[in-house]
Parts: structure tokens; C-alpha cells; sequence
């Protein structure tokens, strides 16, 4: 059966799944695309592409080939197969978008009521030095000030 996906009608497939799950992920061990979210968004569109082909070789391949030879023959989709596929693919991506919806964007802005502005007095996070007094007039403390320390 091995054999079969690798040189069989359905090769292209079998080769194509086996690039995008083993042959492009190898390129993760480059520290310059794991950090880059682009590259690691289009990798793991091509990965997910690839597990899709892998069931496609596991359904497909094994209904074309049956225990009596008489049964073999290869699978080609039907009408009723693609319509059946994009009516899939349609429902996956407004599920998507619902759920990936960010209400806020979704209502109209009321003109009448001003954006609300939060204003906070809290310190920044740690390692930012964080100065109390005034800055300005930048000429009114001597120049040996350090924040935290008086003269």
C-alpha cells in the first residue's frame, strides 16, 4: 500500500503532504522566522494544508484500493463532493469570523458622548525609572538631581 501512495495516481498528493509536514517546518529552526509572525502565520497555513492532504491519502487511497482487485479503481469527486466541500469551507470561515468579531468594531460610534480616556497615576513597569517631579522648567533643580535622591 507504501508503495502505491508513492508512485500510484494519487504520488502528487502523498509528495506534496510529505513537503508540507516534514520538508517546510524545518525551516523553524531558523531563529529568524520563529520570530517573525508573518512567516510563522504563512507555515502554519502550509502545515495545516498538508494534515489536510494526509487524510485525503488515508480516506482516498484506501477506498481505491479494496482486498479484491476487482473493486480497485480511482476516486474521482463528484459534483455533489465539491458542493459538499465549499458549503464546508463557507461555514468554517463565518464561524470564524464570528467568533474572531471584535463587537466593538462591529457598533456604530455615537457621535453625542466623547471617547472615554482612561488616565492612570500608577508607576510604569519595573526597570522604567519613574521621575515623580516636575520636568519642567527643566533649568529649576541643579543638574546633580537624580530621581529618588535629594541634594
Amino acid at each position: 500500500m507504501q508503495v502505491y501512495r508513492w508512485t500510484g495516481p494519487y504520488a502528487p498528493v502523498y509528495w506534496a503532504m510529505v513537503t508540507c509536514n516534514v520538508l517546510i517546518p524545518q525551516v523553524l529552526w531558523s531563529r529568524r522566522v520563529r520570530r517573525h509572525a508573518g512567516a510563522l502565520f504563512v507555515l502554519s497555513l502550509v502545515i495545516n494544508l498538508g494534515m489536510w492532504m494526509e487524510r485525503v491519502m488515508i480516506v482516498v487511497s484506501s477506498l481505491s484500493r479494496d482486498y479484491t482487485p476487482s473493486a480497485w479503481r480511482i476516486y474521482l469527486p463528484t459534483g455533489w463532493d465539491w458542493v459538499l466541500c465549499a458549503v464546508l469551507a463557507t461555514l468554517s470561515l463565518v464561524d470564524f469570523a464570528v467568533r474572531h468579531a471584535d463587537p466593538a468594531r462591529l457598533q456604530p460610534a455615537d457621535p453625542l458622548r466623547p471617547p472615554v480616556i482612561e488616565q492612570t497615576n500608577a508607576p510604569p513597569a519595573r526597570g522604567i525609572s519613574w521621575c515623580p517631579t516636575p520636568r519642567w522648567p527643566p533649568r529649576s533643580r541643579p543638574r546633580s538631581h537624580r530621581c529618588g535622591s535629594r541634594p
